[in-house]
C-alpha cells in the first residue's frame, strides 16, 4: 500500500513538473515570437511586425472597405551622423526619434522602424483617412528640434509620405504601402519639410519610370547607346587639351532621348553603374596610351557611392593598357553637398591613384569655398549660364573676373563651359579665362569625327 501512496505522489509531481516545463515552453515560445516582431533598439515593432499587422485579416478587412492608411517616413541627415559621429550617435538618434514618434501618436495605431532610418505607420478603423494627415504632421513637427547626444547636436529631419483608402477607392495594403512609398520618394527628392499626399500624378510618373527602366536596360542590349566627345580647347595655343565623353541614347521608338531624362531614372536604380561601365568601357576602346590628351568622365553621386569604384576604375584603365593620368574624373557640386566626408575620401582616392578631377557646373550648387580646398580639384568649369550673360550687363563681366582671380588664387585651371560664338571667347579670353569647351569649338561628336577634327586641327597648326 505504502508502494502505490509514493507512486501516486511521484506521479503528481511528475505532471505538476511536465505542467510547468510546458507552460515556461510556451513563454519562451512568445516571448521568441515577440522579440522576432520587435526592432531592439528603439523598442518599435520591426519590418516583420509591420508585415504582419497589415497581413492580419482585421487589417485586410479594414482595407477592403476603404478604413485604412500608411504613413512612410525616411529621416533626412541620419547617414551624416553614422558616417562623422559613428554608430553609438546613430543608435542614440534611432532611439530619439522613436521616442518623439510614440509620443505624438495613438495608442492604436502601429508605429514600426521598417529599415535602418525608416519608420512607418498604420492605422485601420472610420477614421484612418481622416487622421493620417494630421498624424504625419505632428510626427513632422516631432523633428523640428535637433536631437543632441554626447554634447552634440544633430539635426534630424524626415521626408514623410502618405497613402489612404476610402469607402469609395478601397486599396490593398500593398497598394497603399507602394503608394505611401512613392509619395515619400517624391517628398525627399524635392526635400519638402511637411508631408506629402499620394495622388494619381504620382502613379503615372512611376509607371513611366518603370518603362523607361525598362526601355533603358533593352537599349543597352540592343547597343543603342554611344559616347560622343566634345573638345576642351586651349585659347592660347588653339589646341584641344581634352576631349569630355558624353552618353548619348538613340531609341528606336522614341529617337534621341536627351541625358537630363534619362540619367535621373537611371540614377535611381542600378542603371547608372552599367550606363557607368558603357562610358569607362567605350574610353578605354577609343583611346590608348599615346592620346596626346586626357579624357573626362562623369561620375554621378550613385556611382561615388560604391566603396569600389576606385578600384574598379584603376582595373578597366590597366586592362586596356591606359594610365589613370589619363583620365579626368567630373563631377558636380551636389555630389559634395549630399555627403561631403564620404565624397572626400572618394575623391582623394581617385587623386592618389592618379586621376585628375575636375569640379563641374560650379556656381550653380551650393557648395562652400571650404570644399575647393579640402578635395584636389585640378580643374574647376564654369557653368554656360555665366557664359551666356556676357555682353548683357557689367555685373555678368565682373562676377566672371571674379572668378578668373578666384582659379588663379586656388592655383587651379577654369573651364569656361558653353561657348558658343567668337565674342564669347574673345571675350573670356580678355577676362582670364584660358580653356574654354561648347560648340565654337566643336560640338559633342563620334570618335571618327573626333580624330578628324583633332587631325584638322593639327594640319593648321
Amino acid at each position: 500500500m505504502a508502494y502505490v501512496a509514493l507512486f501516486l505522489v511521484a506521479f503528481q509531481f511528475l505532471r505538476l513538473h511536465v505542467r510547468r516545463l510546458g507552460r515556461r515552453a510556451a513563454n519562451n515560445e512568445r516571448r521568441a515570437r515577440l522579440a522576432a516582431r520587435r526592432d531592439s533598439l528603439s523598442g518599435l515593432a520591426n519590418r516583420q511586425g509591420f508585415n504582419d499587422f497589415i497581413e492580419s485579416s482585421a487589417a485586410e478587412d479594414a482595407a477592403s472597405r476603404g478604413q485604412a492608411a500608411i504613413i512612410y517616413i525616411d529621416l533626412n541627415g541620419f547617414k551624416a551622423v553614422n558616417d562623422k559621429a559613428g554608430h553609438h550617435a546613430g543608435d542614440a538618434v534611432i532611439r530619439a526619434v522613436a521616442q518623439r514618434f510614440r509620443a505624438v501618436i495613438p495608442s492604436d495605431v502601429l508605429l514600426a522602424r521598417i529599415g535602418g532610418d525608416e519608420f512607418a505607420c498604420v492605422m485601420i478603423g472610420e477614421e484612418a483617412a481622416n487622421a493620417a494627415l494630421n498624424i504625419a504632421r505632428r510626427l513632422s513637427a516631432s523633428l523640428e528640434h535637433p536631437v543632441e547626444h554626447d554634447g552634440r547636436v544633430y539635426d534630424i529631419g524626415g521626408a514623410i509620405g502618405i497613402s489612404w483608402s476610402t469607402e469609395q477607392t478601397p486599396k490593398s495594403f500593398d497598394k497603399l504601402v507602394e503608394e505611401a512609398d512613392l509619395a515619400m520618394y517624391r517628398a525627399k527628392a524635392q526635400q519638402l519639410d511637411q508631408p506629402l499626399t499620394y495622388d494619381n500624378s504620382l502613379g503615372l510618373e512611376h509607371e513611366h519610370r518603370r518603362n523607361l527602366e525598362a526601355a533603358i536596360e533593352d537599349g543597352l542590349a540592343k547597343n543603342e547607346f554611344y559616347v560622343a566627345y566634345q573638345p576642351i580647347m586651349d585659347a592660347n595655343t588653339n589646341q584641344v587639351v581634352s576631349v569630355e565623353a558624353l552618353l548619348r541614347w538613340e531609341n528606336e521608338e522614341r529617337g534621341a532621348v536627351p541625358p537630363d531624362v534619362f540619367i535621373p531614372i537611371a540614377e535611381r536604380s542600378k542603371l547608372i553603374q552599367k550606363l557607368g561601365d558603357f562610358v569607362i568601357d567605350t574610353v578605354c576602346q577609343d583611346f590608348d596610351e599615346t592620346t596626346p590628351h586626357t579624357v573626362s568622365i562623369n561620375l554621378s553621386p550613385s556611382q561615388l557611392n560604391a566603396a569600389n569604384i576606385c578600384h574598379h576604375y584603376v582595373d578597366k584603365l590597366m586592362d586596356a593598357g591606359l594610365k589613370p593620368n589619363q583620365i579626368e574624373i567630373e563631377l558636380t557640386e551636389a555630389v559634395l553637398v549630399e555627403d561631403f566626408e564620404r565624397a572626400r575620401e572618394r575623391l582623394v582616392s581617385f587623386s592618389e591613384a592618379g586621376f585628375k578631377l575636375n569640379l563641374d557646373d560650379f556656381g550653380t550648387g551650393f557648395a562652400g569655398m571650404g570644399y575647393l580646398h579640402q578635395i584636389p580639384f585640378n580643374k574647376i568649369k564654369i557653368d554656360k549660364s555665366f557664359v551666356r550673360s556676357i555682353g548683357k550687363g557689367d555685373g555678368s563681366n565682373k562676377m566672371l573676373q571674379a572668378m578668373s582671380l578666384l582659379g588663379d588664387a586656388l592655383k587651379k585651371d577654369l573651364v569656361a563651359e558653353g561657348v558658343e560664338t567668337e565674342s564669347q571667347a574673345s571675350m573670356l579670353k580678355l577676362l582670364g579665362f584660358r580653356f574654354m569647351q561648347g560648340w565654337n569649338f566643336g560640338r559633342p561628336m563620334t570618335i571618327n569625327a573626333l580624330r578628324q577634327h583633332l587631325d584638322n586641327h593639327r594640319r593648321a597648326a
